[in-house]
């Protein structure tokens, strides 16, 4: 369970959430191995070289070991499902006495549960387990095989350093006089025992008499006089003389009944994730010529069936292929590449794998493309069987997406990442731009690409792009996405777009059942990303019998906390005028069972304090109409929906005040047109009776409301800084609203070494079956890369290049206009965005 650490350190959380993360993974694993068949686990969870690390990290993993170790015994629904026992395995003794508690409890509540194992190695080292092993070998062969009178000497056993040097003499001395072929008095055969006993090999090799007598092996008297040692001879004679098990008889057997793991099969495999090729002191001992040793690159709180299944299958095709040819083995590394086995190359030339589990399971390969039983691809299909130890693998031959072609429209924020998703599929990807140089830009760096300028209110020219390829990607602005709709209607080709489905284009959607096309919308970040874990819980907590009683969902792009350095704590990583628009709309939502509407100039006003992380300083607030998604996420119980925008503090005090003023109307003002200094274009707007400064204030003090004099000050200074009260000239875009963002953009862009912040967290609220109830999140923390991607371009361009990859091979078949609302939809862009981009949402249980 290696990299929770690293893990927690690249998602900017916390290393005890790191770690918590880790627990989560197991849960998934253990699934997996136990509905495979195997039967026992062993997982290291926690090194005796663990406690060097901080008081703070320690003590917090030893009370989720605890907590995770009552969970488990009292609500381990996989242990009952698949009759597994827990054993821990370790230095128990270092434990803290409740964690130990704990320990105990797991232990003695699945001691009767069936014959498979879960070995929790906590605390472990495999040096400490063998010298243990040591110790109890040593221990139990310097017990005597019979029972000791009292003896005039005292006891020395096979491991006495006494004995050890006498019989190192004695072997060093035979040997001479053997070779030089003289006997010696000082060489006796003698024996307890009598010399016909004396020569059976099971006496020479499994006891050893204590040198209060003879040994039963050859001893050498020392020269001198030896009056005394015939004296004390005469006298041992006289006492029954204790017999222990000769050292002789250890073997490697012997040490292995005194591990911790005695009593366990072989190991088969061993999976080290984290990137790190090393075994850090586990299972040394275990290990040996025919275990399969793995190292992967992904961190333990990711690995899960899709990391795991290709490392299953490349044991079992070795294990099958050893069965038919036992001389071969070690021939078979399990390695794919290296197998000529027309199986194998059969395997090798497809994309798609489905394990015979149960109906309707749904299992990645290699690729990122799900595949269903009941998938149309399946039909005509000619399967190829693989019957190996664990289970019948079929592999499909399916559809390749290289060559396939698809036209960008769009040159924004977010672009560059589908393309590279597409370009790296081997898809060409044709850019269309209303410019031609924007277009060649977008192109730059990129394979398969081309630009091309294009007007998309060109009904002719936009046909005629459209037919020359399989998909269209509209990432212009959402009015005009009815337009390409119609096109990819009259051309009959498949559309994605991220935007919401509008009302003009839902109309659309029989036209285009009837053309056969697939039209994918909503899949970006929010709306996208958040779809797809959202219908993920709600689908497991009905399928379980449970409701969704509250449904909260806040997504915020912002900078990075270091990066905040301006009054609103804000930078734009897309449209200044769309982040500034989506402050003006008014909201609705349902709260306690109620029916509540904001007006856009309200707003603001109901930003509260929201927390997720200590660390960060977020307010929430709604945003637009949430009441839909009670039907559209199939949840009519619920009492609570609300979908809102997270800010950092300090936020919406500022754009209150902003729209309060007037500076966010898109009217049309002609004194916009030209450049002018701002504090004349402020007076204006404000309608001040002149432009100094003072003057200025007093009108903005007119038209709005502080909570309290510093609250004044703070926004007043922010307003400074925009440059309102400044000589600076306007960049006149004939309205309030874009000649502001025009100055916003200016001065709150990123600086190349900067980077952003996404934070998207689902808050549910579920009553289960029982009566219980439980507090669910789902949470993604993604920060962008300076000189790479920003984050919110990788979560909403992303997504967008998946979508369209699963449409282009099937995945994605069904036809209208559609979005990721049902859990066929989302289940394979989930696993692909966390698979293969590590783009996921954590969930856990408060």
């Amino acid at each position: 369970m290696d990299g929770n650490r690293r893990f927690a350190r690249t998602h900017g959380i916390e290393t005890v959430e790191g770690h918590n993360l880790g627990f989560e993974a197991l849960a998934r694993i253990l699934e997996v191995c136990y509905r495979s068949g195997v039967k026992v686990v062993t997982i290291y969870a926690f090194s005796i070289e663990n406690f060097k690390r901080s008081k703070f990290e320690v003590d917090a993993l030893m009370e989720m070991a605890r907590v995770k170790l009552a969970q488990m015994a009292q609500h381990g629904e996989i242990l009952d499902r698949y009759g597994a026992k827990v054993r821990v395995l370790g230095r128990l003794d270092l434990l803290r006495p409740d964690v130990l508690a704990a320990v105990n409890r797991a232990v003695d509540m699945t001691k009767n549960n069936g014959e498979r194992v879960l070995n929790i190695c906590f605390p472990y080292t495999s040096r400490d387990e063998i010298t243990g092993a040591i110790r109890d070998t040593v221990a139990d062969y310097s017990k005597p095989l019979t029972s000791v009178r009292a003896s005039p000497s005292p006891l020395r056993t096979p491991f006495s350093e006494t004995h050890i040097t006498q019989n190192i003499r004695a072997r060093t001395m035979n040997g001479k006089l053997e070779d030089s072929n003289t006997e010696s008095d000082s060489v006796s055969e003698s024996s307890t025992l009598g010399d016909d006993e004396l020569h059976k090999p099971d006496q020479l090799h499994t006891v050893y008499q204590s040198e209060t007598a003879f040994s039963s092996a050859a001893t050498l008297h020392l020269p001198g006089d030896q009056s005394g040692r015939n004296r004390q001879l005469d006298s041992a004679l006289e006492v029954e003389a204790p017999v222990f098990k000769s050292p002789e008889t250890i073997t490697r057997q012997t040490l292995a009944d005194h591990l911790l793991t005695h009593d366990n099969p072989p190991l088969d495999l061993l999976i080290r994730t984290s990137r790190v090729e090393r075994l850090s002191d586990f299972m040394l001992w275990q290990c040996h010529e025919n275990t399969e040793i793995v190292f992967l690159q992904v961190l333990w709180p990711q690995f899960d069936l899709w990391h795991f299944l290709p490392v299953l299958l490349s044991w079992q095709r070795r294990i099958s292929k050893e069965r038919k040819n036992p001389e071969a083995e070690g021939n078979f590394d399990g390695e794919v590449t290296e197998s000529t086995d027309k199986d194998q190359d059969e395997l090798l030339r497809s994309e798609y794998i489905l394990m015979d589990l149960t109906a309707g399971d749904q299992l990645r390969y290699r690729f990122g493309v799900y595949v269903s039983r009941d998938s149309p691809l399946m039909a005509g299909m000619n399967f190829k069987h693989f019957v190996c130890p664990l289970s019948k693998i079929v592999v499909i031959m399916v559809k390749q997406i290289a060559g396939s072609k698809a036209l960008l429209l769009g040159s924004g924020f977010v672009t560059k990442p589908t393309v590279e998703v597409l370009s790296k599929a081997g898809v060409e990807v044709t850019v269309a731009c209303r410019t031609l140089e924007s277009a060649k830009k977008l192109c730059e760096g990129f394979q398969n690409t081309k630009a091309i300028a294009l007007d998309v209110n060109d009904a002719a020219a936009l046909d005629k792009a459209l037919e020359q390829v399989d998909v269209a990607i509209s990432l212009i602005p959402y009015t005009f996405h009815a337009l390409v709709i119609k096109s990819a209607i009259r051309t009959k080709k498949h559309v994605v777009t991220t935007s919401y489905v509008s009302p003009a284009m839902m109309e659309l959607d029989e036209e285009c059942k009837k053309a056969g096309i697939t039209v994918m919308n909503e899949i970006g970040l929010d709306p996208g990303i958040d779809h797809l874990y959202a219908v993920k819980t709600i689908s497991e907590v009905h399928a379980a019998g449970g409701k969704i009683t509250s449904f909260l969902s806040y997504c915020g792009g912002l900078p990075a906390p270091e990066c905040s350095d301006n009054p609103l704590g804000y930078k734009f990583s897309w449209s200044s005028r769309g982040v500034l628009l989506a402050l003006r709309n008014a909201a609705r939502f349902y709260q306690d069972g109620k029916d509540i509407s904001v007006a856009g100039p309200d707003l603001m006003a109901t930003a509260k304090p929201y927390y997720i992380y200590p660390g960060f300083a977020f307010v929430a607030y709604p945003n637009r109409d949430s009441t839909s998604f009670r039907e559209r996420y199939g949840i009519p119980e619920a009492e609570t929906v609300i979908r809102g925008t997270l800010r950092y503090q300090g936020f919406p005090e500022m754009i209150k005040v902003l729209v309060d003023i007037g500076f966010l109307s898109d009217e049309a003002r002609d004194f916009l047109k030209t450049p002018i200094a701002w504090k004349d274009a402020t007076k204006q707007i404000l309608g001040a009776t002149s432009s100094a400064e003072k003057d200025l204030e007093w009108a903005i003090a007119s038209k709005t409301t502080f909570a309290h004099n510093d609250e004044r000050n703070r926004i007043i200074s922010g307003l400074r800084w925009i440059g309102l009260f400044s000589d600076e000239k306007t960049t006149p875009r004939g309205n309030p609203l874009d000649t502001l963002c025009a100055t916003l953009e200016e001065k709150m862009q990123y600086a190349p070494e900067e980077r952003d912040l996404v934070m998207l967290q689902h808050k549910f609220g579920i009553q289960h079956k029982d009566g219980s109830t439980e507090v669910r999140t789902s949470t993604l923390c993604e920060y962008g890369v300076p000189g790479g991607y920003s984050a919110m371009a990788k979560t909403v361009g992303v997504p967008c290049g998946v979508a369209v990859k699963l449409v282009l091979d099937g995945t994605i078949s069904q036809k209208g206009v559609l979005a990721p609302m049902t859990w066929d939809i989302c289940e394979p862009l989930l696993n692909v965005l966390k698979e293969e981009y590590d783009i996921e949402m954590i969930e856990k249980t408060l």
